[in-house]
């Protein structure tokens, strides 16, 4: 039998089918186990994601839930504290509104007593500052004097208010240096906060001043009155009065023109302009200034007597008796004194040349 000899090279051509065998049971194997990690990563992966879904089915059913309740606490609160801002706003709008009420009344007292006060210095003249002045038994106009007793009457009148009628009966009882005191606290205490009252007690004061020869600052104060108050008629009386007795005629004219321009019907300014114009030799205009006075107010005396004088000095003596006749009438009926004495001292001359 013969026998087969094996070459070694055959041996090598058939180890490859043995490594070829071999990989490919390794491959089979390492796929498997990547299977295997690959479902169990899967299973883990399912397992995780079912977890959050519970967690995350949790979470959105407490927010079904919770939001509405939170909502709706929400809602309650913020209707309660609406309701308490609502209340509060209602309780402060009902205050304001009472501040508004009592504020609107206060206003209307207020205009009221500065009513008063005005009627009272727009009444004020020359006049009724001279006759408080001249004699402590001396009244001022009954309107005057019927304000200031209003005024003293009423317990709701002001500062300002009651210091005029103090400055008032302080002339009435003769406190003159008092009274001047008591105008310049009034003057002081207005300026700027109601110029019209500022200005008719500076127009008070220095009336008291030229009624004591005190010319000068009387003409400072009536520079006071008309500065605060332009158009004040009284003014340019004071002024034109008080140059007027300092001897500067052509400056009284030109502030009695002022005051006349401003109230033509004011027969006092009339009076003195005209004596202004007698004393500077203007006689016929001295004579249409006082007919013009006694047209304005036929009673006034003064200017019957002034006329008087200015017909005597153009010798129509009768025309000069006749107007001494009536002021001298006047003078009696309106108790004037000195006037009357005066007047009957004129007509006794008359009748002594007769």
């Amino acid at each position: 039998m013969a026998q087969t000899t094996k070459h070694p090279v055959d041996d090598e051509a058939d180890a490859p089918d043995s490594d070829s065998s071999v990989n490919a049971v390794s491959d089979i194997e390492n796929q498997r186990q990547i299977n295997d990690l690959r479902s169990e990563y899967l299973d883990d992966r399912a397992a995780s994601l079912n977890q959050w879904l519970v967690v995350i089915g949790l979470v959105l059913a407490f927010f079904a839930v919770a939001i509405p309740v939170v909502t709706g606490i929400a809602a309650y609160v913020a209707y309660t504290q609406f309701q308490r801002i609502e209340s509060e706003a209602q309780e402060h709008l009902n205050e304001a509104k009472r501040y508004v009420s009592e504020a609107a009344k206060y206003l209307e007292d207020i205009k009221a007593q500065k009513e008063i006060a005005e009627k009272v210095v727009s009444e004020l003249t020359s006049g009724d500052i001279t006759k408080l002045v001249q004699s402590r038994t001396s009244e001022v106009s009954p309107e005057v004097e019927s304000l200031l007793r209003t005024i003293q009457r009423d317990p709701g009148s002001s500062v300002i208010d009651k210091a005029i009628v103090e400055a008032f009966r302080l002339q009435q009882e003769g406190k003159i240096d008092d009274a001047i005191e008591k105008w310049s606290s009034i003057a002081n205490i207005s300026e700027g906060i109601d110029n019209d009252i500022a200005a008719a007690a500076f127009f008070a004061r220095g009336t008291i001043k030229n009624t004591l020869d005190r010319h000068e600052e009387a003409i400072s104060d009536a520079n006071e009155a008309i500065r605060l108050k332009p158009n004040y008629t009284e003014g340019y009386f004071l002024r034109g009065l008080s140059n007027a007795n300092s001897g500067r005629r052509e400056e009284a004219i030109s502030d009695f023109n002022a005051a006349i321009r401003l109230n033509p019907n004011d027969a006092q300014s009339y009076v003195l302009r005209g004596l202004s114009n007698y004393n500077s030799g203007r006689r016929e205009e001295a004579i249409s200034d006082f007919n013009t006075a006694i047209r304005l107010n036929p009673n006034d005396a003064q200017a019957y007597y002034l006329r008087g004088l200015v017909k005597g000095a153009l010798r129509k003596l009768e025309e000069a008796k006749s107007d001494y006749q009536t002021a001298l009438k006047l003078a009696e009926q309106q108790g004037d004194e000195n006037l009357k004495t005066t007047i009957e001292g004129i007509l006794q001359e008359f009748k002594d040349k007769e």
